[in-house]
């Protein structure tokens, strides 16, 4: 049987070696549709870019009102807030107790509280007696304790009276004031303080040579203070420890 042998060579097809020598494409040898294709490419590009250049800038904008928009309704809210504390102004606790868990420094807090309180948009809490106080306390089966005596409390006292989640504090020093003591030297040269505690402030007299009378009545005058919170604090331990 005889074989048909095919020649590979008249199956692959031939290219033209003469491309690199051609014309470049113009427009005078551009078919008319390649340049209308062209064309069309080109204006469709800048349509292109004056789309994403108008909605960049719209985005902006939007940006801007909605800024504008939340500006103007916090604007808003805020004088709806003051007329209504002007017709019935904030007390004092009231004040204090929203700002507590505000992101603000205490200067800023008591800045903010006279303002408002000499706008007339706060007034002062109706005071009551510690004694009245203390009775409403306890009746909640709470721990009473002042201000000043809570200053005066060691770390230790401070510590054991906040693990009871019990405690009321009676405003007897503005929430900013803190407890002052003193220290001072004696005829002997010894150095003493008029009173201790986790929050005090102590004033430094004891490089002074001598004390006038007025100093000396305020030595005496805060030490008297710092015993009688010593007896109230070691009243409150025991009641803390149900032995009172």
């Amino acid at each position: 049987m005889r074989e048909h042998k095919t020649d590979l060579t008249e199956t692959i097809p031939t290219f033209p070696t003469t491309f690199i020598d051609e014309e470049p494409l113009t427009n005078d040898n551009v078919p008319s549709e390649t340049q209308s294709t062209r064309s069309d490419l080109c204006r469709l590009g800048i349509r292109c870019a004056n789309f994403f250049s108008i909605f960049k800038t719209r985005s902006k904008q939007m940006s801007f009102l909605s800024d504008l928009k939340q500006k103007r309704d916090n604007e808003q809210l805020e004088q709806e807030f003051i007329t209504e504390l002007k017709q019935k102004p904030m007390s004092r606790d009231q004040f204090f107790r929203l700002t507590k868990g505000a992101n603000l420094k205490p200067s800023e807090v008591a800045n903010q509280y006279t303002q408002l309180k000499n706008e007339g948009l706060i007034v002062e809490t109706p005071e009551i007696s510690f004694t009245e106080f203390s009775m409403d306390s306890r009746a909640a089966k709470r721990f009473p304790v002042k201000r000043s005596t809570y200053q005066q409390m060691s770390m230790d006292e401070k510590t054991k009276l906040a693990l009871t989640g019990k405690m009321d504090l009676y405003t007897d020093i503005d929430q900013f004031s803190i407890v002052e003591h003193i220290q001072w030297k004696d005829g002997n040269g010894n150095i003493n303080k008029t009173g201790d505690g986790h929050k005090v402030r102590l004033l430094d007299w004891s490089r002074e040579r001598g004390y006038e009378d007025w100093q000396k009545k305020e030595i005496r005058k805060r030490e008297a203070g710092y015993r009688s919170a010593r007896v109230d604090i070691q009243i409150l331990m025991r009641q803390i420890d149900g032995k009172e």
